[in-house]
């Protein structure tokens, strides 16, 4: 009877990502099992010992960078840790695939998950009306696991695994994934050129035409509001990159950093409601989050992967084909599934031979899973309260404020969010709207001027961002500055020409500075707004604020002017 090989539970280590996803992100028992089975398998092969390549010691450089880069970077903390965390948790998996049989067991794992995920798109292609999500809430992650689990079939002898080529192709296919549908072609090109027979250049063949067919069906009914402007979102993540070169934003800063170099969307209702959030390139990611020396430790990376595989031939090649040009279009390897599958497309063994004793490789190897357990399920994740929460108890307590107390504890709070991400502008905003109402309750010059500042602040941070202008117009009228309230909310309308209440502010400053027909023209304009607004669909709470009124300040300009809805 053959001896069990340890590595053998990377098969289903791979399938608890599948099941213990949640979204994008690992559940925590899935995160838990994960630190658990990397740990002992890390600790095993290090006391054993191992031979590791460049593409590893770059892999540990990247990750070093990671969390030196955290450390140093006013980022979000307990984002940067889980990034950080899964880059420990893809270099332990990195060190186990470094010998044959991890590297068996990761890409038996990764063909099992592939075909799970293909399997669930179609179910829920063919259960739910419209594009299926998956099981990481996103068709494109999905897809791409179905591509890589495509292009490793090839490590695969079995007769089985000619059976699965058609189940991995129909996820694909339901999962109307552009870049997954390209990576295919590109797999299906390199088997028409290379097969061996008529056969396989026909079969190979056919793939070409279906890939192309469904391509092609793909842009001509989904809608996908950003599929024509890759360009314009590859375009921010370049200034993005250049404006924070060469040390770059630092990991989970891309979002904030993004913001001053958004585009507008000319002809709808909000210019600024779209985000590009993601450079929806991995390479883009990683030089705008990590900068030059980040960039050039993942060139590094992938020259030296393929470097390894070259002599190999196309067919070690094919996954490291897969992910890159999956990566093209998406940043999809910031999320611990597929991160973690990318591994199976690497070859991490080298002639740099790692061993430790027992007990050192268990004080080394261990503390970093218990890190892993703690800090990868993020939102979840151990490390304390993320800051989107946090924002969103501080505008709760406003909401439901009652008294000074309840306001002390408010701008205690939102002061905290700024020490804590100095360099959002969401922060330095709420942090602005907290001293706005303590100015208007007590009628404090000192905190409207406070105010003035925060929102000044939130506008060097985002020059963008609508709200940090309307907001200081709020605060120069308590301050009954009138022509400053007026240049204020001037400002934020030529930032969104369709918000409501900026409209009503700059009627107010306008009737207080006694430009009475000025502000009629205001006025009217905000009512215009809100019949325009009636015929947008809207789809964030982004637009529903612009079109949103101050119903108080609205009822009394209309008394005052005359005007009727």
């Amino acid at each position: 009877m053959p001896s069990l090989k340890w590595e053998g539970f990377l098969v289903p280590l791979a399938l608890v990502w599948l099941a213990g996803a949640n979204g994008v992100f690992l559940r925590p028992w899935a995160a838990v099992t994960t630190a658990g089975v990397l740990g002992f398998l890390a600790w095993r092969r290090l006391t054993r010992g191992v031979r590791v390549g460049s593409p590893w010691l770059c892999l540990a450089g990247l990750c070093a960078w990671v969390g030196v880069s955290a450390l140093l970077q006013p980022v979000e903390w307990t984002r940067a840790a889980q990034l950080a965390a899964m880059g420990v948790a893809a270099l332990m998996l990195a060190l186990v695939a470094a010998h044959p049989a991890g590297r068996a067991g990761l890409r038996g794992g990764v063909v099992v998950a592939g075909v799970g995920a293909a399997v669930w798109l179609v179910v829920e292609r063919l259960a739910v009306p419209g594009r299926p999500a998956g099981p990481f809430a996103n068709p494109n992650l999905a897809a791409s696991l179905s591509v890589l689990a495509l292009a490793l079939l090839g490590f695969h002898r079995a007769r089985w695994s000619g059976g699965l080529v058609p189940v991995l192709l129909a996820g694909v296919a339901a999962s109307a994934s552009r870049a997954a549908l390209v990576a295919v072609l590109v797999l299906a090109v390199a088997w028409l050129v290379l097969a061996a027979g008529a056969r396989g250049r026909y079969l190979a063949g056919v793939l070409i035409l279906g890939g192309i067919a469904v391509l092609a069906w793909r842009f001509a009914h989904d809608q996908d509001p950003l599929r024509f402007e890759r360009w314009r979102i590859w375009q921010v993540a370049w200034n993005t990159a250049w404006a924070y070169f060469p040390w770059g934003a630092g990991p989970g800063g891309f979002g904030e950093a993004v913001l001053p170099h958004n585009f507008p969307r000319e002809g709808e209702f909000a210019r600024f409601a779209r985000v590009p959030d993601l450079a929806e390139n991995d390479g883009l990611q990683l030089a705008a989050s990590l900068g030059l020396l980040g960039l050039a430790l993942g060139i590094g990376l992938v020259a030296s992967t393929l470097h390894q595989w070259w002599a190999k031939g196309w067919q070690a090649l094919a996954p490291s084909a897969v992910i890159l040009t999956t990566s093209a279009f998406h940043s999809q390897l910031l999320w611990p599934s597929l991160a973690f599958a990318a591994i199976s497309a690497g070859r991490f063994s080298g002639r740099c031979r790692l061993k430790l004793p027992p007990l050192p490789a268990l004080l080394v190897v261990w503390p970093l899973a218990l890190w892993i357990a703690v800090a990868l399920p993020w939102p979840d994740s151990g490390l304390g309260e993320v800051a989107g929460k946090a924002f969103g108890e501080v505008r709760a307590t406003l909401i439901r404020a009652e008294g000074p107390e309840d306001l002390r504890r408010a701008l205690v709070a939102a002061e905290g969010l700024v020490r804590r991400q100095p360099r959002s502008g969401e922060a330095w905003r709420l942090l602005g709207l907290v001293q706005l109402r303590v100015a208007q309750a007590s009628g404090e010059g000192s905190s409207a001027g406070a105010a003035v500042k925060a929102f000044r602040q939130a506008q060097a941070a985002n020059p963008k961002d609508v709200w940090g202008y309307l907001g200081e117009g709020e605060a120069w009228l308590a301050l009954g500055q009138w022509e400053r309230a007026q240049a204020a909310a001037g400002k934020a309308l030529r930032v969104e020409p369709n918000c409501v209440r900026c409209w009503l502010v700059l009627a107010d400053a306008q009737l207080a500075a006694g430009a009475t027909e000025q502000a009629r023209g205001a006025l009217r304009q905000a009512l215009l707004g809100q019949r325009r607004s009636r015929g947008y669909p809207f789809v964030s709470r982004y637009e529903r604020a612009l079109a949103s009124t101050d119903p108080v300040l609205q009822e009394r300009l209309m008394r005052v002017l005359g005007e009727r809805p």
